[in-house]
């Protein structure tokens, strides 16, 4: 590493999870659940067909570390996988995607709660 990725490491890495890291629970599929700090981009929407129609899914991208290293608080989850949990907030996600798995591993995750949209004007009484 050269000294400048050496100094991005030992001071921005810890900056960047004090400012912008959320608490979220991570709970592998019949494991025990684990708290920790993680990087959470969040109101993104993908459009899902349903049976009258399309529903919208909520889906966030969270980034948490997989090892102590990588960790703000000493918590990490070693080996994310599909199907597994993630609660922010109170809202539970179900990761449906692992993009990455080195240090820091990039989950796609999907709301369990079903998201509506209502029409243009409904709330106002069509006008």
């Amino acid at each position: 590493m050269t000294r400048h990725n050496d100094l991005l490491t030992d001071m921005g890495a810890p900056l960047l999870w004090q400012h912008h890291g959320e608490s979220i629970t991570y709970t592998p599929d019949g494991g025990e659940a684990v708290t920790l700090t993680a990087l959470v981009r969040r109101d993104t929407e993908a459009s899902q067909g349903a049976e009258h129609g399309q529903r919208l899914a909520r889906r966030d991208e969270i980034i948490i570390p997989t090892t102590a290293a990588a960790s703000y608080d000493g918590q990490y989850v070693a080996d994310p996988q599909v199907n597994d949990t993630v609660t922010i907030d109170g809202m539970e996600y179900v990761v449906r995607d692992v993009l990455s798995r080195n240090a820091l591993a990039t989950l796609i995750c999907e709301a369990r709660a079903a998201m509506e949209r209502t029409m243009p004007g409904y709330r106002r009484g069509g006008r």
